[in-house]
């Protein structure tokens, strides 16, 4: 099971953990065990970089 703070968000069938996210919603943390790069441009699209993008957004606007 993940740390404090963290929570399981996908497993594989054979119950392997594939993804991690963190609970507290105004931080960012995500972890995927594969290569959400090597998916293509769907995945480009998709909400895990949507979400990454979005995040880094915020906090730059928020530092400037």
């Amino acid at each position: 099971e993940p740390g404090r703070g963290l929570r399981v968000s996908a497993r594989a069938s054979d119950g392997v953990v594939e993804a991690i996210e963190g609970e507290d919603p105004s931080v960012f943390r995500l972890g995927v065990q594969w290569h959400p790069e090597n998916l293509g441009a769907a995945a480009m699209g998709g909400g895990l970089f949507a979400g990454l993008i979005e995040a880094a957004s915020k906090f730059s606007y928020a530092r400037a």
